[in-house]
C-alpha cells in the first residue's frame, strides 16, 4: 500500500472509527495527534470514507485540548451538516413506520438512521444515507407502491403495469422521491438476485419489534442483519470503511448464542465467505475481538485472510482509479472469488445475461 496505509492519519481515522474505545487506544489516539497531521488529507479521507462524524465525536472526546482551532471548526460543520440530514430523515422515517403500521403492512427499514439509532446508539455518529431503504414481502409491493404515493411519494421511472411486473421479476427495489428531495428505495430483497442466497419470506420470519429514538417498528433479526450487512457491502465491493463500522458496531448486539447459527445459515446458504470476510475485515482494520467460533472457521480458510486483506487494500491505496472497464472487471471478478459453490456462480453469470437488452 501507499503511504496513506501507514500514516498518523489512516492511524487515527483507523482508531476513530467506533464508538467504544479502550483506554489504550485513547492514549494512541493522543500520540498520534503529537505528530505533524496533514489534515486536509485526514477530513477528505474520513469524508470519503463516511467516518467523519465518528472521527469528530472521538477526537472532541478524547483529545479535544490537542486539535487546531480551525480543523476542529470545519469537523464540527461538517458533523452538524451531517447530523441535520440524519435527522431529517428520522423524521421522514418515523412518518412511514406509521403509515405502514396503520395499513397494517410489515416494512423494515434497512441501514440509515434508524440503524443509526439502534447499533450506534445516535444516528448522528452515523453517515448520512442518501436516500431511505425500506423492504417489504414481495407480495405486499403494490400495496406499498400505493401506502407511498399517498405520502407524497411518486415512482422516479414511469412504469407500465407490465414493465413494473418485469421490474419486480428482474430488479431488487423501485426508486421513489418526494418532492422534499427525500429518495427512497422500496425494497423486496436486499440485493441483486446473482447475489441473494435466500428468500426473505424466511427472513421476515424471524424479523421482530424494536424501539429506537421513540420509534416501535419492524427490523431484521442481529443474525439475519450481519449477513444482509455483509452481502450489501459485497455488492458495493466494500466501497468505504464505513461498511465496515456498521458491523463493528452491530456486533455487539450479537448474542453469543447467535454466532453458531449464523455461521450455520451463512454455510447452508452458501455464503459462509461473505460473512467471515466481514468479520475479518472489522477485527483486521478495527482491530475487534471476534467471537471464537469465527477465528476458528477464519483460520480453516486461508481464502478469507486473501480477499480481505485485498479489500483493505483496495480501500486505502491512492492509485489512480481504473477505467469504468477495468472496475467492472475487478468488480465481477471479485464477486466470482465470493462465491463459494458452483451454483451461485452460474446464477450469478444467468442473472447478468438476463439483464442484457433483448434478452
Amino acid at each position: 500500500m501507499d503511504r496513506i496505509a501507514h500514516s498518523p492519519e489512516l492511524e487515527l481515522i483507523l482508531q476513530c472509527s467506533r464508538t467504544r474505545i479502550a483506554s489504550a487506544d485513547k492514549a494512541q489516539i493522543r500520540r498520534l495527534l503529537s505528530l505533524p497531521i496533514d489534515w486536509g488529507m485526514l477530513i477528505e479521507t474520513a469524508g470519503r470514507h463516511g467516518v467523519v462524524p465518528l472521527l469528530y465525536h472521538q477526537l472532541k472526546k478524547q483529545a479535544a485540548d490537542l486539535l487546531p482551532s480551525d480543523e476542529l471548526a470545519l469537523l464540527r460543520d461538517l458533523y452538524l451538516r451531517n447530523s441535520g440530514h440524519n435527522f431529517r430523515l428520522l423524521h421522514e422515517s418515523k412518518k412511514l413506520v406509521k403509515a405502514f403500521a396503520d395499513a397494517n403492512i410489515t416494512m423494515i427499514p434497512f441501514k440509515g438512521p434508524l440503524l443509526g439509532e439502534m447499533v450506534y446508539g445516535d444516528c448522528a455518529l452515523r453517515k448520512a444515507s442518501n436516500d431511505l431503504d425500506i423492504v417489504v414481502r414481495e407480495d405486499d409491493i403494490q400495496a406499498a407502491s400505493e401506502i407511498l404515493h399517498r405520502a407524497g411519494y411518486h415512482l422516479c421511472a414511469l412504469l407500465t403495469g407490465k414493465q413494473l411486473q418485469k421490474q419486480i421479476h428482474l430488479r431488487y427495489h423501485i426508486a421513489f422521491s418526494n418532492h422534499h428531495g427525500v429518495h427512497l428505495e422500496l425494497h423486496w430483497h436486499t440485493v441483486p438476485r446473482y447475489l441473494a442466497s435466500f428468500s426473505m419470506p424466511e427472513v421476515f420470519d424471524h424479523c421482530l419489534q424494536v424501539s429506537a429514538a421513540d420509534i416501535f417498528f419492524f427490523s431484521f433479526a442481529s443474525d439475519d442483519l450481519f449477513l444482509l450487512l455483509c452481502q450489501h457491502a459485497a455488492k458495493d465491493f466494500w466501497l468505504s470503511l464505513s461498511m465496515v463500522c456498521d458491523l463493528n458496531e452491530l456486533l455487539p448486539h450479537l448474542d453469543t448464542a447467535a454466532i453458531e447459527p449464523l455461521l450455520h445459515k451463512s454455510r447452508s446458504h452458501g455464503r459462509l465467505r461473505m460473512v467471515l470476510v466481514g468479520f475479518y475485515l472489522v477485527h483486521a482494520l478495527l482491530k475487534t475481538s471476534l467471537p471464537q467460533a469465527v477465528e476458528r472457521q477464519i483460520s480453516l480458510q486461508p481464502k478469507i485472510r486473501q480477499i480481505g486483506d485485498a479489500i483493505s487494500e483496495r480501500l486505502f491505496e491512492a492509485k489512480k482509479k481504473p477505467t469504468e472497464t477495468g472496475y467492472l472487471l475487478n468488480k465481477y471478478r471479485f464477486f466470482w472469488a465470493m462465491q463459494e459453490r458452483k451454483r451461485e456462480k452460474m446464477r450469478m453469470l444467468f442473472e447478468k445475461l438476463r439483464q442484457l437488452p433483448g434478452v
